[in-house]
């Protein structure tokens, strides 16, 4: 008998321990969770601080930027899109070699600003402000305010719209060319001379503090011409009359570029 209880007691002893045993994982188990759901809503909370304070730092850096590079007035650009230079160097390429080269348009409104021009490629030995539109050309064509031509001869700087001459040519409406320095007396009777299309007869005139001949030249359409006298040259500015023997726009025009002239010494 005594043995039976002995064994009972070992009996309900183990049951006690195992019972414990699993109060005891079921404790641990349940405080392991508390914790877990703690560190999650800490985590939580932790994720939507942070998130916050990235919102404020955006915004921030937004007010920074807009204080370092603040909006630009609107400019007005031309809508070119992908249009082609044309420059004396490849003009001939794009244009039709038959009788459609004369059907393109070109725009030819006044100009809307200007562009200083100085020596280059040339020692020129002068700077002008050239005028220039932006639209000069068409939706497939367009043109920099002014390009340096080096020729064997004479060299000298074309600029303004592009026009279609008779033949079909496509030029740059005005130019300027560089010739040897001479007095004004000497440039007209060189004038008079060697100039079968003189158109009346030179005259000297004063565009400010510049110096000039003023002339005619006929043919195939007029053009209106000034011959200043230069330190270094003497620069033939000219470009086509508006009418057949009607050239009092374009010389007011050329007048305007002559009067904005700047002498360079040799430092400049």
């Amino acid at each position: 008998m005594a043995k039976v209880r002995s064994r009972l007691n070992l009996i309900y002893l183990v049951i006690a321990i195992i019972v414990t045993a699993v109060i005891a994982a079921g404790l641990v188990y349940w405080r392991q969770s508390l914790i877990i759901q703690d560190q999650e809503v800490k985590s939580e909370a932790v994720e939507n601080d942070l998130r916050q304070q990235v919102t404020v730092l955006q915004d921030q850096i937004t007010a920074l930027q807009q204080q370092l590079n603040p909006s630009s007035p609107t400019v007005s650009v031309p809508a070119t899109g992908q249009r082609i230079l044309l420059t004396q160097a490849n003009i001939q390429q794009y244009r039709p070699k038959d009788q459609t080269a004369c059907q393109e348009k070109f725009v030819s409104d006044p100009p809307t600003t200007t562009a200083t021009y100085s020596p280059q490629k040339i020692d020129a030995g002068l700077a002008v402000d050239l005028p220039y539109n932006g639209d000069w050309g068409n939706d497939k064509y367009q043109v920099a305010p002014f390009e340096e031509v080096i020729g064997q001869q004479s060299s000298g700087v074309v600029f303004g719209p592009l026009e279609i001459l008779a033949d079909c040519s496509w030029v740059r409406s005005q130019q300027i060319l560089f010739g040897q320095a001479q007095a004004a007396t000497t440039t007209i009777a060189a004038l008079e001379k060697n100039v079968t299309q003189l158109v009346g007869k030179p005259k000297k005139v004063t565009l400010g503090s510049i110096t000039a001949i003023q002339y005619q030249l006929g043919g195939t359409f007029n053009t209106a011409a000034y011959q200043v006298i230069g330190p270094k040259y003497n620069y033939e500015f000219s470009q086509a009359c508006e009418k057949k023997n009607v050239c009092t726009a374009a010389f007011s025009q050329l007048e305007k570029i002559i009067k904005t002239i700047k002498f360079l010494t040799p430092k400049e």
